[in-house]
This record gives C-alpha cells, structure tokens and sequence, in this order.
C-alpha cells in the first residue's frame, strides 16, 4: 500500500470550458394550469371603433399605397386629387373589412362567455400523476424524471462540480437552486463536455453526439433514472478517454481494498456488520477512508455504515458517504462535547476532504442516531499504475 495513502491530494484541477458564461438557461416550456378562477380584465377607458378603424387604415396606407409622410413637395395640377380619391376608396375598403371581422369575432366571443366577456386562453391541462409524459416531446425526461435527476445532483454532486446537461435538464436544476455556474449546456458539440466533471445523459443528448458522447464518458455510471426512453443516466467525464478512466478506476478500486484492510485492523474503529462488509470489498471511497485514518489516530469510533449504493450505480462506483454513531464512547449527535469536538474536527478539513454536507440521521429500530459526512461525486481517482 502505498505510504501516502491517507497524505491529502491535491484537488485535480477542473477548468471550465473556454468561452462560458453563465446566464440565463432556456426553461423547458410546460403549459401551466392557472390556479384558480380564471381574472376578468378590469374595465378601462377603450378608445373608439372610429379611432381603431382610422388607425388600422393608416397603418395600412402607409406599408401597402405608400402613403406614409413625406417631405414637402410642390403639388402639380391632378396627382393630389388623385391620391385623395385611392385614399378615400382604399379607406372604405379597410373599414368595410374589419366591420365584418368584428361582427364575426363578436359572435364567436359571445358564445364562449356569460355576459358578453371575454376569457383568457386556457392552457391545455397537464395529466396527473408521477411520471407523466403526455406533455413531453419523445425522448424529453418527464418533470418527475427530472425533478428526481436534479434533486440527486444537488445532493450528491453538488455545486463543486461542474454538470453537463441539455436544456431541460439543465433548466429543472437552476429552477432549484443549483448555481449556474456550475452547469454546463450542451448543444449539438461534445466539445463541452471537456468542462465539466459529470454529464446527465438523455436521449436527447445520445441521438445528437452518438459516439463522440461515448468516447468521453465512463462505462459505469454514477447513477440512473427513469426507464425506456426516458432514462437519464449520470455518467462521470473520461477527459482522457474511455480506457483512460477504466484502468484509472480499476486502480482506484485496488487502493481502496488496501485502505479498507488498513482500517479493519485499527482497534479503535468499530465497524458495524454492514459497514464492515462495504469496506472490506473496496467499496468505499478513499477520502472517507482517509478521514477515518485520522479520526482514528486520536478517538474511538463506531461506524454503522457507508451509505446506500446510488440507483443504478456501477459495481465500482465507491460509496461516498459515512455515518458515524459514537465517538469516545459517547453520542455523535447531539450537543455534548465529544459530539461538538467532532463537528469542528471535520468542519476544519480542506477540499477534497471536506464533506459536501453534514447532517444527523434520526434512530430508527435498533439502529442509533448518527453524524452522516456524504462527499461528492465523483470524486478524484488514484492514479492509474
């Protein structure tokens, strides 16, 4: 094993794509029911049917007989008179047109309200349900598909990663809350995709990339959603290539064995039965591993688990998160000064060992209360041998 296995790494240095800006993102357009009675437009003062007709004919005058005004020109005997004379004529035109045009609009108006009104143009309802795709293009991730994506990302891969995504998908994350600035559009060019850590791959984005998007993401995916041709799966990027990234993480996973054999035998760190198993087969990530090593050295822990496995998760994806139940014996949580010492110990770590969020999990069953870390993904790989 090597001796820097717990050292900190430097964060691998992610630049951003040459040339983006964040800004506003295109919001995928979904019809909206309003939420209540439909608003009559409060009364105000119309102007008359005399102006309207009038307005409309020099509007019309000016764009089609060129009509419009002109400099001062010396009259000569017959063109003023006949251009009056067009005027007068295409007048009578313009206003016996839009008379019948209001006398059918004013029918069809009528019949659709009580009293002469008029309504609003109604949406067309959204069909209910999870998972609806009734007003989705083919291919498009439902809204609840996509809410689930997004929701994952935030707490998962949160905003220290750069995300690639197309314009739904990145539309519903900046809708909640995930900075622009670390998301990444994706037109019809793979090019992009060199920015960013992570890309959230739809139909949409393989149909229009196709082998390109194949080269430069990794073959096991971080997580997945949804099912058939709505399926979002969220693929780390392979900035060097896909065989690249599987001899790299195929290192990662053997360091990983090593650290997790490492911590089995410190008598100082307690392993729960599920816990122990995660960690022996080389599931565990190697900064968790290496936050272990340090709490380690100096308290006594109990450890009841690493986190579930992410939906559709890889077989060698690590797991990324870490629960600890006691700490010198006494509670993680809580106010107590064991519990407060381990907050700030871990509050004073430095990227990439500082968790993305920290958080309690109430005790349920015979399981305790516990202190969870959960670090982001995907995290920086040992380097390939």
């Amino acid at each position: 094993m090597p001796q820097n296995l717990f050292e900190p790494r430097r964060p691998v240095a992610r630049n951003r794509p040459p040339g983006f800006a964040a800004g506003p993102l295109p919001m995928p357009e979904e019809p909206v029911e309003p939420d209540g009675p439909v608003e009559q437009q409060a009364p105000g003062r119309e102007p008359s049917w005399l102006r309207v007709y009038w307005n409309t004919f020099r509007s019309f005058a000016r764009r089609r007989l060129g009509l419009g005004p002109r400099p001062p020109q010396i009259r000569q005997g017959g063109r003023s008179t006949g251009r009056i004379v067009l005027t007068v004529l295409a007048g009578i035109i313009v206003v016996i047109g839009l008379a019948g045009a209001g006398v059918a609009l004013g029918g069809k108006q009528g019949s659709g309200t009580q009293g002469g009104g008029t309504t609003r143009p109604q949406a067309a309802p959204l069909a209910s349900g999870p998972g609806t795709t009734g007003t989705e293009p083919s291919g498009v991730p439902s809204p609840a598909v996509r809410t689930q994506v997004a929701q994952w990302v935030i707490a998962d891969i949160g905003p220290g990663n750069l995300v690639a995504c197309d314009a739904a998908l990145c539309g519903t994350l900046a809708s909640l809350g995930f900075p622009l600035s670390s998301l990444v559009p994706v037109g019809d060019s793979a090019d992009a995709l060199q920015g960013a850590d992570a890309v959230l791959v739809t139909a949409t984005l393989r149909s229009r990339l196709g082998d390109a998007l194949t080269a430069l993401t990794a073959d096991q995916p971080l997580a997945e959603f949804g099912t058939g041709a709505q399926v979002v799966t969220v693929q780390p990027i392979a900035h060097a290539g896909r065989a690249a990234y599987t001899r790299q993480l195929a290192t990662d996973v053997a360091e990983r064995e090593q650290a997790g054999t490492a911590l089995l035998s410190n008598s100082r760190i307690v392993f729960a039965p599920q816990a122990r198993l995660q960690i022996s087969q080389g599931l565990v990530d190697l900064r968790v591993c290496a936050v272990l090593a340090t709490l380690g050295t100096g308290h006594v822990l109990t450890v009841s688990s690493f986190g579930p496995t992410a939906p559709g998760a890889g077989p060698a994806i690590p797991l990324t998160g870490l629960e600890i139940t006691t700490i010198d014996h006494r509670p993680a949580t809580g106010t107590g000064p064991q519990a407060r010492a381990l907050r700030t110990l871990i509050g004073a770590q430095q990227p990439p060992y500082r968790p993305l969020s920290t958080s309690t999990v109430a005790a349920h069953g015979d399981s305790a209360a516990a202190l969870l870390l959960r670090y982001s993904e995907p995290g920086p790989l040992a380097p390939a041998q």
